[in-house]
């Protein structure tokens, strides 16, 4: 490049060419450090076209989508003509790209491979299967962990109002330590739902992404989270059962067994943990099932349960507030009246609650 047409080199382009390592040579002393420096920007700038290039063909065609499609669900040529009532050579030669299918057959693909019309003639369906263009997946699993974590917080209450009592030989501080657990998780309740029920509101549907090979890895691990829970809770009863009679540390028959039964109740809250962990991410991996439960949400029965499961809650709400009133000497004076008023109280409601879900499902 002449010296004459050539623009000023930029003060950070030493900087730049060191920091990209193409030219360790150029620096500002470099009588062609100006004509070096167009000369990568230029390199740069062909390679980012290409990268473009590469980006933006992001499309299949419909007979390798077909091909994909027919693969993934484990179907033949023939079986899949068959299913179409075509011969085996109309198959071959749409995915061939030889020929298209009538307008009948292209719905009763999508139907067959659940994806959308626009998608299997001129999208990629392999990247839409597998891209979680919602972040459903993400947000699942924060919605998991926190419901699980509010629900191991409610158990481990429990498990403190036990090791209080067994520390201290009293029980003064049992429902201090039962309500502090119990509000940790509350508040975890509550933002949990509110998240996901935003979530639902913004994305009523979701495309099935999940591949084969994921759902299978995961029902491969879904048996060790049912198992360990359930073996955790016989562990624990097993503990609390046959440790029942046992003397720690020198301290009295009871205190001993108010610690037990806290170690127990531990193992009971990661025992349940582990349930409602896999309960929940198996549920995830059921997409159609969530876009079933979103489709009931919009229908007027489902309106008027909420109506009914928020009418339940609020008269739980003000009988445990009466509760609090005519009964507070008593809970003043007794550690356990508050906690266990609010469990009774509440896990009645909470009871109601599904016992009118369970019917208005089967209506």
């Amino acid at each position: 490049m002449p010296q004459a047409i050539c623009p000023k080199m930029p003060e950070n382009a030493a900087a730049w060419s060191e920091k990209t390592g193409r030219n360790r040579k150029f620096t500002s002393k470099n009588p062609n450090a100006t004509e070096n420096w167009w000369k990568l920007r230029a390199e740069n700038g062909k390679m980012g076209a290409s990268q473009r290039k590469k980006e933006e063909r992001k499309t299949m065609s419909f007979g390798e989508n077909l091909q994909y499609c027919r693969s993934e669900i484990g179907l033949t040529q023939e079986q899949l003509a068959e299913r179409l009532e075509v011969s085996r050579q109309s198959v071959s030669k749409w995915e061939s790209d030889a020929s298209f299918p009538e307008m009948e057959k292209l719905l009763t693909l999508c139907d067959l491979f659940r994806c959308d019309l626009d998608t299997l003639l001129r999208g990629d369906v392999k990247a839409s299967r597998q891209a979680d263009t919602a972040g459903y997946d993400e947000h699942m699993d924060r919605f998991t962990k926190t419901v699980t974590t509010g629900v191991v917080l409610c158990i481990c209450g429990l498990s403190a109002t036990m090791a209080a009592e067994g520390l201290t030989g009293t029980d003064r501080w049992s429902g201090p330590a039962f309500l502090l657990f119990v509000l940790v998780a509350v508040v975890l309740f509550v933002i949990g739902g509110i998240r996901h029920g935003y979530f639902c509101e913004q994305h009523e549907r979701i495309e099935p992404f999940y591949d084969p090979k994921t759902l299978a890895a995961w029902r491969q691990r879904f048996p060790v989270f049912a198992a360990g829970g359930v073996g955790l809770i016989l562990a624990a009863m097993i503990v609390m059962s046959m440790l029942d009679d046992l003397r720690l540390f020198g301290l009295t028959a009871s205190r001993s067994e108010s610690l037990i039964d806290s170690f127990g109740l531990l193992l009971i809250a990661a025992g349940v943990g582990l349930l409602v962990y896999g309960g929940m991410q198996d549920s995830k991996y059921k997409v159609e099932s969530y876009n079933k439960e979103r489709a009931e949400e919009r229908s007027p029965h489902y309106k008027r349960l909420g109506q009914i499961q928020g009418a339940i809650m609020l008269v739980s709400t003000a009988v445990f507030l009466l509760y609090l009133y005519f009964w507070k000497t008593d809970i003043i004076a007794d550690g356990h009246g508050l906690g266990f008023g609010a469990a009774v109280i509440f896990g009645v409601g909470g009871l109601l609650c599904a016992v009118v879900s369970t019917l208005f499902r089967r209506e």
